[in-house]
């Protein structure tokens, strides 16, 4: 199906495919609205912001002033909701427009199972020490579950998010071949600021090492980086030390010191119990 408007586009294996068909057919007079997950509620409050559900509600009367806006996927949809929205865009012949190259890195190297749990796209390398990716929210999220506050997005979302691509990146540009799902990672110190507000249209996600040490047993120790940028503004910027371990290395001697934990923690039970003990027999 071909018309002036809509941008009809392929959703497979989480990637977006555009047919970008007369995408130049003046759309200069058209206001963008931004269709947003429904956790997303009070950010829909503005006039430029519509939630998924109220979208679909008022689907029809969204054909009839079609011309007058041109509608663009923020965040908090799923893959399957934006299916739902490109059907609709074909069936009712409204312009949407869908942000190229955002396929959601894998589930390997975020170490995430769940696909809705997945916050950044694939990261790109930029140069040496610099890559960047998007920000991609599934109002399914982990970190949206529960409870959303105001319009901005919640800041445990972003150091989620920070921790993936800290974890992406060493997985696809720091380990070699052999080591590559077979490491832990330990963080030692993150310092976390929010310069702004972010709200749930595009982000970007730049992520810089600053300092890498590889040492003789194996063990990787790392500095990075992460900003989050909307309209040319850093948000916030995610400052992380953290260490790469051979995993089974490290899983044998997180199980010594949860065991030596747990029998420290033993001995002080008892004590109390013999504590108490003492006191009801002398009374």
């Amino acid at each position: 199906m071909q018309n002036n408007y809509t941008m009809i586009s392929n959703i497979q294996n989480n990637s977006i495919n555009f047919n970008t068909h007369n995408i130049n057919i003046n759309h200069k007079n058209k206001e963008i609205i931004y269709i947003v997950g429904d956790n997303f509620n009070e950010f829909s409050q503005s006039n430029y912001v519509i939630t998924l559900s109220k979208f679909i509600h008022y689907i029809k009367d969204i054909n009839k002033k079609s011309n007058n806006n041109l509608y663009y996927l923020g965040q908090g949809l799923s893959k399957s909701e934006k299916e739902i929205i490109i059907k609709y865009s074909v069936d009712y012949q409204f312009p949407v427009y869908l942000p190229e190259n955002r396929l959601a890195s894998e589930s390997k190297d975020t170490h995430k199972t769940k696909k809705e749990n997945i916050l950044i796209t694939c990261p790109q390398k930029i140069h040496n020490d610099l890559y960047q990716s998007h920000l991609i929210i599934d109002d399914s999220c982990a970190e949206m579950s529960d409870h959303v506050t105001g319009r901005h997005i919640q800041g445990m979302v972003l150091i989620e998010a920070a921790r993936q691509m800290m974890l992406a990146i060493s997985e696809k540009f720091i380990l070699d071949y052999n080591n590559k799902g077979n490491f832990y990672c330990i963080w030692s110190n993150i310092v976390t600021k929010f310069n702004h507000f972010l709200f749930p249209i595009d982000v970007i996600i730049k992520h810089y090492i600053t300092q890498i040490e590889r040492h003789n047993n194996g063990t990787i120790k790392l500095k990075s980086i992460t900003k989050f940028i909307q309209n040319n503004k850093v948000c916030s910027d995610i400052e992380i030390e953290y260490k790469l371990f051979n995993k089974y290395i490290m899983k044998k001697i997180e199980e010594e010191i949860a065991e030596k934990n747990l029998q420290n923690f033993s001995y002080k039970i008892k004590e109390k119990f013999i504590q108490v003990s003492s006191i009801e027999n002398m009374s």
